[in-house]
């Protein structure tokens, strides 16, 4: 089983691929959150673990640690072959370290990792904005030639991989940069609309965690406390309605997996 986490639609195709490659069912940790039973099966009867989740600010979501926490707890370490893939735009900074620690908590040991570049989504700071569409096409190809010879290695049940790219201060970017971010710069404070809503409910429906609302159209999306910042709300917008972050100007827009979540 790969148990995944997507916002854009990412990882999920990332975790979509390798499940088909490796004969791995794949289930949403948004959905099975405080389910223990349905891991516990799984665990027990695969002897595999795989993760899949995006990179946000140089870390794993905030729900995918929660998942990790929710796990039953390994009998010893190296018990269970797990693996993790990870996705993001450029680097992953440290964050398959603290991957490793959260899991080494509930007596796991990471057995394998890869980090996969594709498409940037992350649009909430200056400078910061979605690929051209040559690079957006480039990432994906480089993915998809990667991912064959990452099947392989998990078949093989291949320990000690660690195939990331940490990019340059990583531990710089994953400690102070991470804290910083993610006090600052993630939750629903960091989203505005600028003129009328049509109440598509677009957002509200890819939103993973169902943490929006659309009631009417002159109120607009409203957003609760669980927001992950993935930014699929901003990206699926047919209107260009939502912006993000403190420059509140509408950039440009991510929608290669998310049209079919719509």
């Amino acid at each position: 089983m790969i148990y995944y986490f997507s916002g854009t639609g990412n990882t999920r195709w990332v975790a979509e691929q390798v499940g088909r490659a490796c004969g791995l069912a794949l289930r949403n940790v948004a959905d099975c959150l405080g389910d223990v039973a349905t891991p516990e099966i799984n665990l027990w009867t695969e002897g595999i673990l795989g993760l899949a989740f995006p990179i946000y600010g140089w870390t794993i979501p905030k729900v995918a640690e929660a998942f990790i926490r929710s796990l039953p707890r390994a009998e010893a370490p190296g018990t269970y072959y797990v693996f993790a893939l990870l996705t993001c735009g450029d680097d992953i900074g440290r964050a398959h370290e603290r991957l490793a620690m959260l899991l080494a908590e509930k007596g796991y040991e990471l057995s394998a990792v890869w980090s996969f570049s594709m498409p940037n989504t992350y649009i909430g700071l200056p400078f910061f904005d979605v690929d051209n569409e040559e690079l957006a096409a480039r990432k994906i190809k480089s993915t998809q030639e990667k991912l064959p010879r990452v099947a392989q290695q998990i078949l093989c049940r291949e320990k000690g991989v660690v195939d990331v790219v940490p990019g340059s201060f990583s531990r710089w970017k994953s400690g102070w940069l991470r804290q910083f971010f993610y006090r600052f710069w993630v939750g629903p404070k960091m989203f505005s609309t600028r003129h009328r809503c049509t109440a598509c409910k677009r957002c509200e429906k890819v939103c993973p965690l169902h943490n929006i609302k659309v009631e009417r159209p002159e109120t607009g999306p409203k957003w609760g406390q669980q927001c992950t910042f993935c930014l699929a709300c901003y990206h699926v917008c047919p209107i260009s309605n939502i912006l993000v972050g403190p420059s509140r100007t509408c950039k440009g827009r991510y929608t290669h997996f998310l049209e079919a979540a719509t």
